[in-house]
C-alpha cells in the first residue's frame, strides 16, 4: 500500500486556526477601544478643518496595502491603519459630507472583526474608491 503525498502547490483552503482567529480578534478589540478614545478626543477638541482631516484619513486609507492572502500575514500595524474609521465617524457627526466615508470604514472594521476575507476586500476597495472621489 502506498501513501499519497498531499499536493503542496495549491494554496491552503483551510480556515484559520482558532488561535489565529482569537489573536486577530483580540488585536482588533484593543484597536477599536483605543481608536474610539482617539476619535472621541479628536471630536471633543474641535477647531480642526474637516476637509484637512478627511484628506489625512484618506491618505492613510489609500496608502494601506490590499488585504494579505494569508490570515497569518495580517499584522497589528495593518489592522491599526483601519482605526481611522473612528476619526471618520467623528467627521461625519460634524459634517454629513463625510458620512459615506465613515460608513465605508465602519464596514471595513466590521468585516475585520468578523474575519470575513471577501467582505474585507470589498469594504476596503469601497473605502478606497470613496477616498479617491473626495
Amino acid at each position: 500500500m502506498t501513501t499519497q503525498e498531499p499536493d503542496r502547490s495549491a494554496p491552503s483552503t483551510q480556515p484559520p486556526s482558532r488561535a489565529t482567529r482569537l489573536l486577530v480578534l483580540g488585536v482588533l478589540a484593543g484597536l477599536v477601544v483605543g481608536a474610539g478614545g482617539v476619535g472621541l478626543a479628536w471630536g471633543l477638541s474641535g477647531g480642526s478643518d474637516a476637509a484637512e482631516d478627511a484628506s489625512a484619513v484618506c491618505g492613510i486609507v489609500l496608502r494601506t496595502p490590499d488585504l494579505p492572502n494569508e490570515p497569518g500575514d495580517i499584522t497589528l500595524e495593518y489592522t491599526q491603519r483601519w482605526a481611522v474609521s473612528e476619526v471618520a465617524a467623528s467627521l461625519a457627526a460634524a459634517d454629513a459630507t463625510y458620512r459615506p466615508l465613515a460608513d465605508a470604514l465602519r464596514d471595513v472594521m466590521t468585516s475585520l472583526r468578523q474575519f470575513r476575507q471577501d467582505e474585507m476586500r470589498s469594504a476596503m476597495s469601497n473605502a478606497k474608491r470613496i477616498c479617491e472621489d473626495l
